[in-house]
């Protein structure tokens, strides 16, 4: 068996080197692992291409792909880097359940030895299974650490009143699955709603269709990856009211216009307006992403095929597009 690590970049100029040194590629020529390393360049105008060909110049031989693909979005460069790897896995004369596909971000860090953890663990437990490290967070910062509290505790409540017994999102820089299970659900999907707006979290929708299909969920617990942060940047407000899943730019602008002050303060104050509408706006997401999986847990149980995930989050988000989008 087979790893290959796909990356996808935009940007990220400051970040990649260190992500993939600590996955193990760029350290020398001599370092030679069981995997291939896919950088996915998507449309970057910084210096990612460069930083990208250093990686490979300083790697064993073959072992770094460098790709482009012109449409942006998690989703196509995913696509793309999983496509990439089963077209050099054939060259290699793999078969499709012998490609462990591993996603990562360019702006984590990965624990020693992570790609020989999963494979480990793909060996002993064959397909269809979603392989999941533990992420971890070494922020210091008191005020992000109560945010990070709240939100679990939020979600964990909508989670029980949705009578859903296990967390079911899916961090996308830290599974990993073979390509014979990427195929047999239909691989990772772009869906919208309606027509114009795209609905995000593209590796939890490929879990639900995996579930959908019998898959089981399991943890590499001595591999792990250190959350990143960045998403805070834009405000905490936007982290909370999107789920902490990315938004298009034209949301993200209406919601600043409507909300200007944004103090991590006053996102935290129960009785401040922000707080009100940002966890208001969580709450819509949430239910459009996750109030169907009752509906999936029962195909997964009878096998009834007339239930569709995929249409279901669909429905999901046309029925609570007014409150995503205003």
């Amino acid at each position: 068996m087979h790893a290959f690590v796909v990356i996808p970049c935009l940007n990220e100029e400051k970040n990649l080197f260190s992500t993939c040194s600590s996955l193990g590629f760029g350290n020398g020529v001599d370092n030679l692992l069981p995997a291939t390393l896919v950088i996915v360049n998507n449309g970057s105008t910084d210096g990612t291409q460069n930083v990208a060909e250093a990686v490979a110049r300083n790697s064993h031989i073959d072992s770094v792909i460098i790709v482009d693909e012109s449409v942006r979005g998690f989703v196509p460069a995913r696509v793309r880097g999983v496509q990439e790897s089963y077209a050099r896995a054939k060259t290699m004369g793999l078969a499709p359940d012998e490609c462990l596909i591993i996603q990562a971000d360019a702006d984590t860090i990965y624990s020693r030895e992570y790609i020989e953890s999963f494979l480990r663990h793909s060996q002993i437990l064959g397909p269809g299974v979603l392989l999941e490290s533990v992420c971890l967070s070494d922020n210091k910062d008191p005020m992000v650490a109560k945010l990070t509290d709240l939100l679990n505790d939020f979600d964990g409540k909508f989670f029980a009143d949705q009578l859903i017994q296990s967390d079911c999102v899916v961090d996308d820089k830290s599974v990993g699955y073979r390509y014979s299970d990427w195929l047999a659900v239909g691989g990772m999907q772009r869906d919208f709603i309606g027509t114009k707006e795209l609905i995000y979290c593209g590796t939890t929708r490929l879990w639900m269709r995996m579930l959908a299909n019998g898959f089981t969920r399991r943890s590499v617990e001595e591999a792990s990856c250190s959350h990143s942060l960045r998403k805070l940047e834009e405000g905490p407000d936007i982290y909370v009211a999107t789920a902490g899943w990315p938004r298009s730019s034209s949301w993200k602008e209406r919601w600043r216009f409507k909300h200007p002050d944004y103090s991590l303060e006053q996102v935290l104050d129960p009785s401040s307006r922000v707080f009100r509408e940002s966890f208001e706006s969580r709450m819509s997401y949430l239910r459009a992403m996750f109030s169907h999986l009752p509906q999936v847990f029962e195909r997964a149980a009878t096998g009834n095929d007339s239930i569709l995930p995929a249409e279901i989050i669909q429905e999901a988000f046309l029925r609570e597009s007014i409150n995503l989008l205003d």
